[in-house]
This record gives C-alpha cells, structure tokens and sequence, in this order.
C-alpha cells in the first residue's frame, strides 16, 4: 500500500461524496418540480406565473408545465449520468479497498512469522 495507492483512494472517496451530494441536490429539485407540475394541473387558472430575477411573467399554464417537464427530463438525464459515474467510481474504491485488505493480511501474516520467532 503505498502513497500513490492512498491519495488516489482518497480522491475516489472525495468523488464519490460530490456524486452523491449532487444526486440529492437533483432529486430535491426534481421533487420540487414534480409539485410545480401537480400543483399547476390541479390550478383552474388559464395562466401562471414564471419567476425571471426579480420580475413575474404571466405565461399560459400548458407552456408553464412544458416548461417544468423539459427541465424535468434534463434533470433526469444528469441524474443517469451522475448514476453511471457513481458505479465507475464504486467499482475503482471496491478494487483499492481490496488491494488495502490483502495487503493488511500479508503484513499481518509477516507480523505472525516474526513474532514466532
């Protein structure tokens, strides 16, 4: 196990917490999104409002929830992503984490020997 080995152990680890850290950031959004969208279908009102900076536009409901669902959709396709990249990195700490194991028991077994004798 050598210092190579441990730094770049700690950069997966570091990876894998923004990855996680973004999939919750996402998953609010799309919660929130999913809210808007319900909240709008359930509205009798013809028009709504879109937040702009510090303006309110009025826009047509139908655009409104068009709108929500394409950001919806991006937001799962980044979601995927985040996902497929999580796995390469789970895959690369699972490989170090045996490499640091096998390498603890053969300094163990070496401890053993010594101690023996």
């Amino acid at each position: 196990m050598d210092q190579k080995e441990i730094m770049e152990f700690n950069n997966y680890s570091n990876q894998m917490n923004m990855l996680n850290a973004q999939t919750m950031n996402i998953k609010g959004m799309m919660d929130k999104i999913k809210e808007n969208i319900d909240e709008l279908n359930k509205s009798k009102e013809t028009h709504g409002y879109k937040n702009l900076g510090l303006v309110l536009i009025k826009k047509p409901k139908a655009d409104l929830v068009k709108e929500l669902e394409e950001t919806k959709k991006s937001l799962d396709l980044r979601l995927k992503t985040i996902d497929k990249q999580e796995k390469i990195v789970s895959a690369k700490l699972e490989e170090l984490k045996a490499k640091f194991e096998l390498e603890q028991k053969k300094q163990e077994k070496d401890a053993e020997k010594k101690d023996k004798k």
